[in-house]
């Protein structure tokens, strides 16, 4: 019987770390700069948790619940696994429930895997209440510990690591290890690898008291296989590469790593104190709307908007609330006064008003007026005053918000003024912020080059139109004094 229920305990093992056994990361190297692609890309990961984190508006499990119920439709077993955590999740039981084999513990890793930042807001209180209910069950005799987990990890990415030693990573889900280095082991060596998959083994030296840091726990207790010895890391966690190793007796890697704080390094707290400076502590509908757009992430439109409202619950035919007034204007007169309508009411609703969102409002009146031919000296009025009685907030705005607002600035000057110099002054300051902050391949990276470009073009062909005219010009002088 013992050997039966060691067997049935090695399946369950291995077949938690198979779920999720090709883990995502997003790497830090201290030695480069913050805008090179990785390190962006790690700065922006640990945005979206915080954001995550502290997003309360609106309810978000009956909705999971519903799309759970459709996902799993006809498959008896998980049904009924959804109806009881319908009737019995809490959140003092969200790490039995990600501890139980069900659609919870699979579903989830899946989606912080993958980024998928619509179920990852429906996801958002279960992620919390696992995170807090760590940092309530984290409790250690011992000041340091070491764990272990066999891992896949993607060629590119571990290469990328091998080669910077010292950077930093964050796993881009929760992460579960054991105590038991046997148990890592086999599974590191019973997976092949492949052409795109690297087979290693995680060794996390832990030190318990550390300050700064995301919840962990030994959650053994709470598992019908209590052999595990498990130790959760909550979603978030920073590890600091120690070194990669291999182990010829073993035939297998060793990626050492060491749980650090936020303030690990004089690099890791000035990217520490970026983040706070950019994180609301309240983060509201129209805070974590405004970091998607900024982030260009899964905000490509209208509908996205409309969706998020959904989401949240804010909708509700509400012409009054101000974002849906802002997509309710149609034909210029209507626009103008919806948006200005929009504007009343963001000045009115908040004590803490939102400076960017409100100037890119006015942006959109503006281009109402220059729509109308016979207006279009009328938009540039506005646009210019705007400017002028604005400024000090512009400069107020987080850098992000600026790029689009000098963007945005840019395009005025360009299209209506054809003032192309100027034009370009604001989108070079628009592309040094952006290329500071975001990875190189962002599409908000691609779109400033494309405008900037484009414009180059315009005055290229104006300089040649000049030339010729001109040309043609100096030509018929010439004839006129020939004839003379």
């Amino acid at each position: 019987m013992k050997d039966l229920i060691k067997s049935i305990s090695d399946d369950h093992i291995h077949r938690r770390e198979i779920d999720e056994a090709e883990m995502k990361c997003s790497i830090f190297n201290p030695a480069t700069s913050q805008q090179q692609e990785s390190n962006a890309s790690f700065i922006w990961f640990r945005l979206l948790i915080e954001n995550i984190m502290r997003l309360t508006e609106g309810p978000s499990i009956p909705e999971l619940i519903q799309i759970a119920t459709q996902q799993y439709d006809g498959n008896e077993k998980e049904i009924a696994m959804i109806d009881d955590f319908s009737s019995t999740y809490c959140a003092a039981k969200s790490l039995y429930w990600y501890t139980r084999e069900s659609f919870l513990y699979r579903w989830l890793n899946k989606c912080l895997r993958e980024t998928d930042i619509d179920m990852i807001v429906y996801f958002r209180s279960i992620i919390r209440d696992i995170s807090q209910q760590l940092a309530l069950e984290k409790s250690f005799d011992e000041p340091k510990i070491t764990v272990y987990r066999g891992q896949l990890l993607g060629k590119q990415e571990f290469n990328s690591i091998r080669s910077s030693e010292l950077s930093y990573v964050v796993m881009k889900s929760f992460l579960s290890t054991s105590k038991n280095r046997v148990k890592a082991l086999e599974f590191a060596k019973q997976t092949p690898p492949s052409d795109i998959l690297e087979v290693l083994m995680l060794e996390i030296e832990v030190d318990t008291k550390l300050r700064l840091i995301k919840p962990f726990a030994d959650i053994s207790y709470l598992s019908d296989f209590k052999e595990e010895e498990e130790i959760l890391f909550s979603l978030g966690c920073l590890f600091k590469v120690k070194e990669v190793v291999r182990d010829v007796n073993e035939n297998v890697w060793i990626m050492k790593l060491i749980l650090c704080g936020d303030d690990d390094s004089n690099v890791m707290k000035d990217v520490y104190d970026d983040l706070k400076n950019r994180i609301h502590e309240n983060v509201d509908l129209n805070s974590f709307a405004d970091f998607l757009r900024d982030m260009y992430v899964g905000f490509e439109s209208e509908t996205k908007y409309r969706h998020l409202h959904e989401i949240f619950s804010l909708q509700n035919d509400d012409d009054e609330d101000p974002d849906v007034m802002l997509f309710l204007g149609e034909g210029y007169d209507e626009a103008i006064a919806f948006y200005q309508k929009s504007i009343d009411k963001y000045m009115n609703s908040s004590s803490n008003i939102n400076y960017a969102h409100i100037i890119n409002i006015h942006f959109e009146i503006a281009k109402q007026h220059a729509y109308k031919v016979e207006n279009a000296d009328v938009g540039v009025d506005y646009l210019e005053k705007i400017i002028q009685d604005l400024q000090s907030k512009i400069n107020d705005c987080t850098p992000l918000k600026r790029a689009n607002i000098y963007l945005n600035i840019g395009q005025f000057y360009s299209t209506y003024l054809k003032k192309y110099e100027k034009a370009l002054e604001y989108n070079e300051k628009c592309l040094d912020i952006r290329r500071k902050l975001l990875p190189d391949d962002n599409e908000l990276i691609t779109e400033v080059e494309s405008t900037i470009t484009s414009t180059y073009t315009v005055m290229k062909n104006l300089d040649h139109r000049l030339a010729l005219k001109q040309k043609k010009l100096k030509e018929q002088v010439n004839k006129q004094s020939n004839k003379i």
